[in-house]
């Protein structure tokens, strides 16, 4: 399906000519919405003076991170970089189109744009864009996408950008990229299986624009394993208290949730009234979960 196949586009790449009037969804954007719908939403539209200054663990994170991609950085010099300001997309986008047309071996940071429909623009920035034998508007050559990931695994939601990266970049080089790469953990490179991740891509990607869409943030949720990382923590569990969410509740997890809400017991009140039997046969709940639930449901009134 991916292999080989010219797109034979009557023109060249698309670049956007009214920056003003552009609606962007950026690779970022799509990257934090699969790990909270919430989270998206804030960073488009949230007050900036509610952000957590990062912890100390998100710092050394970053610092990792940055370690990281510096080994794997200089496994491909001499690279190329797309001189523009930051957040001008439309600038990144035509420095980076000019790289390519040149046909320069590495591109750093580049740029790439792509019209989804009137209004709308997706944008997204590999890591690093490497030039392969292949076709492209350009000529012989074509680019494939390497995204720098400090993880040991590759991720699902990893494996997921890596496809908006190939998607977006199959629209500006006129034919879709060999693969789509992670550079993980101890020298490890993982293809992403384009073919099984595009569907998923495309669908938490029209799943994104939708939310991104409304009026109102997605409903709050506090997971305890993701949501002490995120810099609208306090803003969101303060929220959370003032209504006495049940995330609140230990061993109240996404899922678990969800079946909740099946149920009607979607509040702490309606969960204290809850017999254990009605729990205990749900997916993921058995007869000690449910009865601890619901004896901190009635702790907690």
């Amino acid at each position: 399906m991916f292999r080989g196949t010219h797109m034979q586009p009557s023109v060249g790449p698309a670049t956007p000519e009214t920056p003003a009037t552009l609606n962007w969804l950026t690779d970022q954007s799509l990257f934090h919405y699969q790990r909270c719908h919430r989270r998206a939403y804030l960073d488009r539209y949230g007050d900036r003076g509610q952000i957590d200054p990062p912890s100390d663990y998100l710092r050394k994170i970053k610092q990792d991170s940055a370690i990281h991609r510096q080994q794997i950085m200089a496994d491909y010099q001499p690279w190329s970089h797309p001189e523009f300001t930051k957040g001008d997309w439309l600038q990144g986008s035509q420095a980076t189109l000019k790289l390519m047309a040149a046909g320069v071996n590495t591109i750093s940071g580049g740029v790439l744009i792509n019209p989804l429909r009137a209004g709308l623009y997706l944008v997204t920035q590999p890591d690093l864009l490497v030039k392969q034998p292949g076709w492209s508007f350009w000529g012989d050559w074509q680019y494939e996408p390497v995204d720098i990931k400090l993880g040991k695994k590759p991720k699902l939601d990893y494996q997921i950008i890596a496809a908006y990266h190939a998607y977006v970049l199959a629209q500006v080089q006129g034919n879709w990229p060999e693969a789509s790469w992670l550079a993980l953990r101890a020298g490890r490179y993982y293809a992403v299986d384009l073919s099984r991740q595009l569907p998923t891509m495309t669908e938490t990607l029209e799943a994104c624009l939708q939310d991104l869409h409304q009026d109102s943030a997605p409903e709050v949720f506090i997971a305890h394993s993701r949501c002490d990382l995120c810099h609208w923590y306090s803003h969101c569990y303060g929220q959370a208290k003032q209504v006495n969410h049940l995330s609140l509740l230990p061993g109240v997890t996404p899922a678990r949730y969800t079946h909740l809400q099946t149920l009607g017991l979607t509040t702490v009140e309606t969960l204290a009234t809850a017999q254990p039997t009605q729990l205990a046969h749900q997916p993921g709940f058995g007869d000690a979960v449910a009865e601890k639930l619901d004896h901190q449901a009635q702790a907690t009134c």
